[in-house]
């Protein structure tokens, strides 16, 4: 998966028009940026191979399920292409991965409405690598798999997710 990510909190509109011309210009699949700017993004790259990315419940996933499906919702209808969850690292940490595939299933059913599939809006799980080990990685990994995620992203730990790419062909470095 081709991203060009800009996710400054402090950007502007240039700086968002600056990252929307640099993924379009550089031939990337989506760019990634803050909530605030995907409708606009969204109409300037109207017509573009490039799509609208968005990462919700920053930082590290701990919001609410409910608010990651208030979140998923909204960046589809203002035009996302691509819903990018963050596991909650918490739950990982603490090995129940029950919990991890609970809180992101609930969060992607905002992707599977009718309105999402119309748009053929996708959905990645986030999950950063550098804060487990191996065999942990693996299970957040397969509790992802079990949900309705399309693409699973490993931040941090491009060797695992190489590694684990080939006994999950959704994974992807990010």
């Amino acid at each position: 998966m081709n991203i060009y990510v800009s996710m400054d909190p402090k950007a502007r509109i240039e700086e968002m028009n600056a990252a929307c011309a640099k993924a379009k210009d550089g031939k990337y699949e989506y760019v990634c940026l803050p909530q605030w700017f995907v409708y606009t993004a969204s109409e300037a790259l109207k017509g573009s191979e490039t799509k609208v990315a968005t990462i919700l419940s920053l930082p590290g996933g701990t919001t609410s399920s409910f608010a990651k499906f208030a979140e998923a919702k909204q960046a589809i209808a203002n035009g996302a292409a691509l819903v990018i969850v963050p596991v909650n690292m918490q739950y990982c940490e603490d090995k129940d991965f029950a919990a991890v595939k609970g809180d992101l299933a609930s969060a992607l059913v905002a992707c599977t409405t009718t309105n999402a599939q119309k748009r053929g809006a996708k959905t990645a799980a986030l999950i950063d690598g550098a804060k487990l080990s191996l065999d942990d990685l693996r299970s957040a990994v397969a509790a992802c798999a079990g949900t309705s995620v399309t693409y699973i992203l490993v931040a941090h730990n491009e060797d695992a997710a190489k590694a684990l790419k080939n006994e999950f062909p959704t994974v992807d470095a990010y």
